[in-house]
C-alpha cells in the first residue's frame, strides 16, 4: 500500500494500489457529467504534466475557453465533436488523438453516453481547478444529474489560478450547447489544433505527435525501442 500527498484543494492523503485497475486510482472527482479519475498530477510528476482518464456522459462538455497548458486527447471509446482555434465540428471517434496548444479557443460536445477519453496537459497544475470544483467521485461512471454545481465565485476564482479564460459563458458551470460552442482563431499562433487517426496506430505515430505537442524548449528525442 503506497501513499501519495496532493497539494492545492485535492484531498490531502489517499491510499491506493500501484497497478490496480481505474476502479481504485488514488483520486476520482466528479462534475457536470464527468467523471475525472486522476492517474499522473503534479506531485507525481515534478509538475511536467498531468494524466487523467475521464468518462463522460452524453451531452456534456465544455467552452469554448483557453488555457495556460498544452492539453491533448485521445479518444478510447464513444464519440466527441470538437471545436478548435475557429476551425470547428470535428468529429472525433474512437482511436482519434486531438491536439490543443495553449492559448487556443477549444471547445467540444460528447455525442455518445460513456464516452472514455485520456486527457493530458503541460505543464501539470489543471488537475487543481478540476478537483477544486468537484465533488469526490462515489461510482466509477459519471455523475448523476443532481450533483451540485460549484458556486461562480469558486470557478472564476480558481480558473484565474490556473490559467483558464472564458471566452463564452463559465466554464465547468454552463452545460454544453451546440449554438454557443463556436471558436476564434488566436491572432499570431504559429501552433495549430490538429486531429490524427492513423489507420493503424504505431509508436512512431504516437512519438510524433506528442513531440509536435511538447513546447519546443521542452523537447527531447524519446526512443520508442
Amino acid at each position: 500500500m503506497e501513499k501519495l500527498t496532493l497539494c492545492g484543494e485535492a484531498q490531502a492523503i489517499k491510499s491506493y494500489k500501484a497497478g490496480s485497475p481505474f476502479d481504485n486510482y488514488h483520486h476520482a472527482s466528479a462534475q457536470i457529467g464527468n467523471l475525472w479519475r486522476f492517474m499522473v498530477t503534479a506531485v507525481q510528476s515534478e509538475h511536467s504534466f498531468t494524466l487523467l482518464d475521464q468518462v463522460v456522459t452524453e451531452g456534456s462538455g465544455g467552452g469554448p475557453y483557453t488555457h495556460t497548458q498544452d492539453e491533448g486527447l485521445y479518444v478510447v471509446s464513444g464519440q466527441c465533436t470538437f471545436n478548435a482555434g475557429g476551425k470547428d465540428r470535428k468529429i472525433a471517434t474512437a482511436g482519434t488523438f486531438v491536439n490543443f496548444p495553449r492559448l487556443i479557443q477549444h471547445s467540444f460536445t460528447v455525442d455518445v453516453l460513456n464516452t472514455q477519453l485520456l486527457n493530458f496537459y503541460l505543464p501539470a497544475g489543471f488537475e487543481q481547478l478540476l478537483t477544486g470544483i468537484a465533488h469526490r467521485a462515489d461510482r466509477s461512471g459519471p455523475p448523476p444529474p443532481d450533483v451540485p454545481l460549484a458556486p461562480t465565485w469558486l470557478i472564476e476564482k480558481l480558473a484565474e489560478d490556473y490559467g483558464q479564460t472564458a471566452i463564452l459563458g463559465i466554464p465547468f458551470k454552463d452545460l454544453a450547447d451546440a449554438n454557443n460552442m463556436k471558436t476564434q482563431p488566436t491572432p499570431g499562433a504559429t501552433l495549430f489544433p490538429y486531429a490524427l487517426k492513423p489507420s493503424k496506430p504505431s509508436h512512431t505515430d504516437i512519438r510524433a505527435a506528442c513531440i509536435h505537442c511538447w513546447p519546443r524548449k521542452n523537447r527531447q528525442v524519446v526512443s520508442t525501442a
